[in-house]
């Protein structure tokens, strides 16, 4: 029935391809584990701030951008927001202690407050 060999040459023997769910269940496990609760919880702030910017993008597809810079604003901080947050990760890890030797986890977070204090007075500005 199958006379293309193309189609047999990539073929694997179903015991050894491992399903979604196996490794979907491995990798949490393993984040679980591994990662720092502090740490767990910024990805946490992240997934958040990621799917809230978007639903507005979506929301901006499905029923457009009226007052356009509501829009703008609200996902450039979405946007900003994450960015931030990424900084904040990176310097709290403690894999990358060696790359941050200077800064210490508390003065990161001190200068992600004040870079959101300037970011949402910077969006509340825009508003209008």
């Amino acid at each position: 029935l199958n006379t293309w060999p193309w189609l047999r040459v990539g073929r694997v023997a179903q015991k050894d391809v491992p399903s979604v769910g196996n490794i979907v269940a491995e990798f949490w496990k393993s984040y679980k584990s591994t990662t720092p609760r502090r740490i767990q919880l910024l990805d946490a702030y992240l997934a958040y701030i990621l799917f809230t910017g978007l639903i507005q993008f979506v929301y901006c597809c499905i029923v457009g951008t009226f007052p356009f810079n509501a829009f703008l604003s609200g996902f450039i901080s979405c946007v900003a927001s994450f960015v931030l947050g990424v900084c904040l990760r990176m310097h709290s890890n403690p894999q990358n202690k060696q790359l941050f030797t200077p800064f210490c986890p508390e003065s990161a977070f001190g200068d992600f407050i004040i870079a959101h204090v300037i970011l949402h007075l910077v969006v509340f500005n825009f508003l209008g």
